[in-house]
């Protein structure tokens, strides 16, 4: 009798507020029903059939309402809960633009939410899927060098629920993976500027933990992830562009300074620091006139006027700029002024 009402308790317990105030009611309709007979009973008075009809109907009713009631607060229970976890995967996986954070966030969340016990991410390089997390687990899912274009990989192009003894999935997968007794895997499709661009998995040893229903689910969570992807690597682009700029700025042939509008040198490239045989660190933060001969320092400063207040770009502007051993190099001279999007020069 106690295992009874502590299965009651749980299962009330596990329902919302709606859910408990409906089971409340569907009681009372009982209890309304009970309290109806059994008084005709006490009372000696017998029920005529339009009675027993009124209450058989009151009942059903009841029940009927109750039910279809329980049946549609699950299912707004359900798509409460889904668009929770589409809000969890959104947030997680655009905290961070570093592609390796982005993967790694967008894998555990997936595993956490459709409660896999193990997953993997793998990204198209040359047409080829490349391993590049893996979680739960050290063994491979795909056997080597498999091409998004193998026939066998057809369905990695679309969200699929399948399972392991499905002989599209044994003749794709390795050997380590089938000996992890997974039951199911489910795959979304990663898209980058809208082309395939890899594709995870997860795979669960209870195949009832990835349901038919939650298709749509992971659709969902394959559009977030591919779009912070997307944005991930835009980032790592940028980001590649930078380092090449940096490179060439550094060991250009051509030396390259800026100055603000006060005449202090706020960046030099190595070229120059090569040449002048003046460390980058002492070039950085001086006036720039300390480069030149003290009889051009008029010369300079002029320049720098015609540059900040006049707006006039420099062009081959013969000139002598002086070595750390006190000799002159001659150099051609070419100014330009940078400015921001809003049409301000960056360094003032």
């Amino acid at each position: 009798m106690k295992g009874i009402v502590k299965a009651i308790r749980r299962f009330f317990a596990s329902m919302g507020l709606v859910e408990q105030s409906q089971v409340v009611a569907s009681t009372a309709v009982i209890v309304a029903m009970v309290t109806i007979v059994t008084t005709h009973f006490v009372s000696g008075y017998s029920l005529r059939w339009t009675d027993f009809i009124g209450v058989v109907t009151v009942g059903v009713i009841g029940f009927v309402s109750v039910y279809f009631s329980l049946k549609y607060g699950r299912m707004l229970e359900d798509q409460r809960r889904e668009l929770l976890e589409l809000n969890t995967i959104t947030e997680s996986v655009n905290h961070s633009v570093e592609l390796n954070y982005v993967l790694q966030i967008a894998l555990a969340k997936v595993m956490e939410l459709l409660r896999a016990d193990c997953g993997w991410i793998y990204l198209s390089e040359n047409h080829t899927l490349a391993l590049k997390l893996s979680n739960g687990t050290s063994a491979p899912f795909f056997l080597p060098d498999q091409t998004e274009t193998n026939d066998s990989l057809r369905w990695v192009h679309r969200p699929s629920l399948l399972r392991t003894s499905d002989p599209i999935i044994r003749t794709c997968t390795s050997e380590e993976f089938q000996h992890d007794l997974m039951v199911g895997v489910a795959s979304i499709p990663l898209i980058r500027a809208g082309s395939f661009a890899g594709v995870l998995i997860i795979g669960s040893k209870d195949v009832e933990k990835f349901e038919a229903k939650k298709i749509a689910l992971i659709q969902a969570f394959g559009n977030q992830i591919s779009a912070a992807l997307n944005n991930a690597s835009l980032y790592e682009q940028v980001k590649e562009s930078e380092r090449l700029y940096a490179d060439l700025y550094e060991n250009s042939p051509d030396m390259y300074h800026s100055v603000n509008r006060e005449g202090i040198v706020v960046s030099c490239n190595l070229t120059e620091s090569e040449l002048l045989g003046i460390p980058k660190t002492e070039i950085i933060g001086r006036p720039l006139i300390s480069l030149y001969p003290e009889a051009q320092h008029d010369h300079v400063r002029n320049n720098l006027k015609r540059i900040f207040e006049q707006g006039q770009d420099l062009k081959s502007v013969e000139e002598q700029i002086r070595r750390s051993d006190g000799t002159l190099i001659d150099v051609s001279l070419n100014t330009s002024m940078v400015y921001d999007a809003n049409g301000n020069p960056t360094i003032a």
